[in-house]
């Protein structure tokens, strides 16, 4: 849920700052600097003006929604996975693990050493071959 909410939360983000650049600019700009009287005929109509500072406004009543959402549903998953940190140990009781003998040392060293023996014995038996190139 929080994943979803996280990508709607990317593209009203992208959508808003689409929709103030398109904005048609003060005169004077801010403190008189840039921004200034141009030619800007591409949107002289005032209801165009009007739609775009409407769709803003409703973006950012919704990014600021997403954000306040976000925050909660990640508050809970948090407080659900604190309350399972805290959970005593003797609600849950612990699984017997059965205990396998490991073999004695003394055989596996008479294996290990019968084997070199007899592999020894066999190689003696047969006569080695000259490397050929």
């Amino acid at each position: 849920m929080v994943i979803a909410l996280l990508i709607l939360h990317a593209f009203v983000t992208v959508a808003m700052i689409g929709l103030i650049l398109l904005q048609k600019s003060d005169e004077a700009g801010p403190l008189g600097m840039g921004g200034g009287g141009g030619n800007n005929a591409l949107f002289t109509a005032r209801g165009v003006a009007n739609i775009l500072t409407r769709a803003t406004s409703f973006l950012a009543a919704l990014f600021i929604g997403n954000c306040i959402l976000i925050g909660v549903l990640t508050n809970r998953e948090q407080h659900a996975a604190d309350k399972l940190l805290m959970q005593s140990p003797a609600k849950t009781p612990a699984k017997k693990v059965k205990t396998i003998a490991a073999p004695q040392a003394s055989k596996v060293q008479d294996s290990v050493q019968g084997s070199t023996a007899e592999d020894a014995r066999t190689s003696a038996a047969t006569p080695s071959e000259p490397p050929t190139q």
